[in-house]
């Protein structure tokens, strides 16, 4: 995986708890690079091991980590990575969902992790949205703050809950997503 999620993960650090909190994380995680860098490849479980490191040195549980990390991911890394999608994708929180397979299209060069990775939709007739995520590496959480951050950005209170989840033997992960 690129090394832009794991900046992510050292700018959201940084920012809501201290950069002498990220060389902690660093060292509990038995990250010993200095330096993660936007251009090289790192492993899926060096994701884990800082997402475990930070939850364990912050107390908070790590599915608070990962939606935290979603939330903070949509604020703040999203438009600065890919201002041109929020241009696109305006205030319009529907709208801007329904486009999360382009956006990771546009966010993968290598096409068998944006295979590995797409979203499925359906539009209930009560206005109800359900993102089914069909993920490798789950990360359910994750998704479940972007939603909410998309709510943030759009100015528009999101509920989400998770009806089926892929680490609970479900084949994928299923967001049931009001929008008011």
């Amino acid at each position: 995986m690129k090394g832009v999620i794991k900046e992510s993960i050292q700018e959201f650090v940084e920012t809501r708890f201290g950069r002498d909190v990220w060389q902690e994380v660093m060292t509990h995680a038995g990250c010993t690079e200095p330096v993660l860098s936007v251009c090289d490849d790192y492993t899926d479980e060096l994701n884990s091991e800082l997402i475990k490191a930070l939850a364990s040195i912050s107390g908070m549980p790590a599915e608070d980590v990962l939606v935290e990390f979603g939330k903070f991911w949509v604020l703040n890394v999203g438009p600065e990575v890919h201002p041109a999608y929020y241009s696109l994708a305006g205030n319009a929180p529907r709208d801007f969902l329904l486009n999360l397979n382009w956006i990771h299209k546009q966010a993968h060069w290598d096409e068998s992790r944006t295979a590995a990775t797409r979203f499925e939709f359906e539009e209930l007739s009560d206005g109800r949205l359900l993102i089914h995520f069909h993920s490798k590496g789950g990360l359910c959480s994750v998704l479940r703050g972007q939603i909410l951050g998309v709510g943030i950005h759009c100015d528009c209170a999101l509920k989400v809950r998770e009806t089926a989840c892929r680490e609970k033997g479900e084949p994928h992960c299923t967001m049931e997503v009001i929008i008011p």
